[in-house]
């Protein structure tokens, strides 16, 4: 994954030509004499070969290509376009490692780690064409399935432009007003009413608030509001998801920034502590 999609990469996959997907003839297991061989070539040979066909895309294209090794000795290779590639689940062994190509000098996106969470690789590396690399291994095997691959890439991507946005200085936290309009939207009697009188009233009717305006946000979105959360399509309750669309556009140009490429690296850190992933990357 390159520039960084957001909200909307999730409609555009439907919209983006299939991936071309090859069988490696060099070392996929066939009936020509060298098969024996070719299955047993030491690892570095594989590398060393989907490193060259990566960085070849990268240099004369500018596209990502992504090549996958499997502990079976069986290579595939996948050839995507300026901003994503992808192999079918089903070429992916349990321990394989998974490499492709960043035209931009990006270290692993949303995509690329909730990839490697959802499939059976054991490690994930980005490439970028000036010979930089940032990848991740697992440290455990994780109980993610390829459906809860939106939900994560969804979750990072968030996560990022939270990230963002407290380096731009532009608040998402809830406020006292949040918190009466989210009431009154339960009892309208509290449109009249203060911060402390609406939380009074609210402990009344057996919804206690308390803690910060974000962590009352989260008992009335989870519980007398859930209803309507899940009908609510314009994410009336989410106030960060808001603040991140009214301001998509300057998170992106912060984002693609030198500053912006620091802080999607502390997203991968970050991610990698929680997932309990190993984080290597020369790119800092």
């Amino acid at each position: 994954m390159g520039m960084i999609n957001g909200i909307n990469y999730i409609n555009s996959i439907n919209k983006t030509p299939q991936n071309a997907i090859y069988n490696s003839l060099a070392f996929k297991g066939n009936n020509n004499a060298d098969t024996f061989e070719r299955k047993n070539n030491k690892i570095e040979e594989k590398l060393s070969y989907a490193i060259s066909k990566i960085t070849d895309s990268l240099k004369h294209n500018r596209t990502e290509y992504m090549v996958i090794i499997n502990p079976d000795g069986s290579v595939h290779e996948s050839q995507g376009d300026e901003h994503k590639c992808s192999m079918p689940y089903s070429c992916i062994k349990e321990g394989a490692v998974s490499m492709h190509g960043h035209p931009e000098k990006l270290p692993l996106s949303s995509g690329d780690i909730a990839g490697l969470l959802t499939s059976s690789c054991i490690s994930e590396t980005a490439f970028t064409v000036d010979g930089k690399y940032s990848k991740l291994t697992k440290r455990t095997w994780h109980n993610y399935s390829p459906s809860d691959f939106g939900r994560l890439y969804a979750q990072f991507e968030k996560e990022l432009c939270l990230m963002a946005l407290d380096k731009m200085g532009i608040d998402y936290h809830y406020s006292q007003e949040d918190i009466i309009d989210m009431c009154a939207d339960i009892h309208p009697i509290v449109q009249t009413k203060n911060f402390e009188e609406t939380v009074e009233y609210m402990k009344q009717e057996g919804q206690i608030l308390n803690g910060t305006p974000d962590e009352m946000a989260q008992k009335l979105i989870e519980g007398p509001l859930s209803f309507k959360v899940l009908f609510d399509f314009e994410h009336k309750y989410d106030k960060a998801h808001n603040i991140i669309m009214n301001n998509y556009e300057d998170i992106k140009q912060y984002l693609n920034s030198e500053d912006g490429l620091i802080t999607r690296n502390e997203l991968v850190e970050k991610i990698a502590d929680e997932y309990n992933l190993e984080y290597e990357t020369n790119m800092f």
